[in-house]
């Protein structure tokens, strides 16, 4: 693949309020994360649905984890193998932040 665009979508789903400092924290308990691979021969798309992260709306900041191997979507079972020990290296790096 000679030129790879990555596009990350996070839809929540559900927030808790949390109070922490003095400012509002929110959870994101629920949500999805996505992300497609363009390349001349093939499309490849996976999502996961074990995303979590936190929202403070008064600072405009956000963080979000995602497991890397709970990703699916991909186009063979070798694929999401390939993901996950060449380029990913998830027993490495189990979580992306």
């Amino acid at each position: 693949m000679k030129t790879i665009f990555v596009v990350f979508f996070v839809l929540v789903t559900c927030f808790t309020s949390l109070f922490a400092q003095g400012g509002k924290i929110f959870s994101v308990k629920t949500g999805k994360i996505t992300f497609q691979s363009e390349a001349p021969f093939e499309t490849i798309r996976a999502s996961s649905s074990d995303v979590r992260g936190l929202l403070e709306i008064e600072k405009k900041l956000f963080a979000f984890k995602v497991r890397m191997e709970t990703f699916d979507g991909f186009n063979s079972s070798l694929q999401k193998e390939h993901f996950n020990e060449n380029y990913i290296e998830s027993h490495k790096f189990p979580e992306a932040f």
